[in-house]
């Protein structure tokens, strides 16, 4: 049905430290979502009766949940690989990954802030079997347990930050916060896929040739994916950035994310994105892909 993110490729798993969710992907609900597309990073929608979900957003949306996975669980010694072992599990049998046609390359990486009791950030890529040139940088959204979580990468956006190189663009300091845990903070434990390494180092070592590489994430998930692509494409023919030759081709996939930045940063990222603009899905009538515009929350349902 055109406009309805579909539920029956997933199985039901119960595993520790994740919350099943009725589409049976531990952590967020599926079932029944309605989409709608829309420009990147803004918060509006076209007419959702004209829009089929294709092949690669069914994969982008189901490792964008799947990096729930055992967000619940304290982070000490292990459970990153015990997350890991969850997450093949998943992808040998979902066959909206084909069954074991995904695997994980980089990650999972996980990251608590200082005292806090909740794991605050995760991410992994998983790359394609069946074509080893297709990658996925799946972003976790936000732990609804983790106080710090909300507070730093969800709610700080009353204070903005420049956007490099773009006058005018800004972005909240929630999503820069954000952002820069991603880059900065979440190296895979020694013993897992990429160990040792942050996002960046790895997506260089990708780039000696030619590879897609597509950022996904819900929620939380959804405002830094976007975030994340812009960053690493504006980077691309830079002598010091991760594809000083162009050999990827950047793509971004988001799902229910609130508005990363001002018109000036969402303008800009359209531009950068014009050939392959950035796929944007969100349910109509939730408020976060309508936070922080003040337009979009005014048409929100009373």
């Amino acid at each position: 049905m055109p406009g309805t993110l579909r539920d029956d490729s997933i199985r039901p798993y119960r595993l520790p430290g994740t919350r099943l969710s009725d589409s049976g992907v531990p952590g967020r609900p599926l079932a029944g979502l309605r989409i709608a597309a829309g420009p990147p990073l803004e918060s509006h929608s076209i007419n959702e009766s004209k829009y089929m979900l294709t092949k690669e957003d069914e994969i982008n949306v189901s490792l964008a949940f799947i990096s729930y996975v055992g967000e619940t669980l304290k982070q000490e010694a292990g459970t990153a690989h015990l997350i890991a072992r969850y997450f093949h599990a998943i992808l040998s049998e979902v066959p909206a990954l084909g069954c074991g046609d995904w695997e994980v390359v980089w990650g999972p990486a996980i990251y608590t802030f200082p005292l806090a009791e909740f794991q605050d950030s995760g991410m992994f890529v998983a790359r394609q079997v069946s074509n080893p040139s297709n990658y996925v940088a799946a972003i976790r959204g936000t732990n609804e347990k983790a106080l710090d979580d909300w507070i730093v990468e969800d709610f700080d956006v009353l204070r903005m930050r420049d956007w490099p190189g773009v006058p005018g663009a800004r972005i909240s300091e929630a999503t820069h916060n954000g952002t820069r845990i991603l880059r900065s903070k979440l190296v895979p434990d020694l013993g897992l896929p990429g160990a040792g390494k942050s996002i960046s180092q790895f997506l260089k070592g990708i780039c000696s040739e030619a590879v897609q590489i597509c950022f996904t994430g819900h929620s939380l998930g959804g405002a830094l994916a976007p975030t994340m692509a812009l960053f690493y494409k504006q980077q691309q023919g830079h002598p010091d950035g991760i594809d000083p030759d162009r050999n990827a081709t950047i793509s971004c996939t988001a799902f229910a994310g609130a508005t990363a930045g001002n018109a000036e940063f969402a303008g800009y990222s359209n531009d950068q994105f014009r050939d392959n603009p950035i796929r944007r899905f969100h349910d109509t009538n939730d408020i976060v892909p309508h936070a922080w515009d003040k337009a979009g929350l005014e048409r929100m349902k009373t």
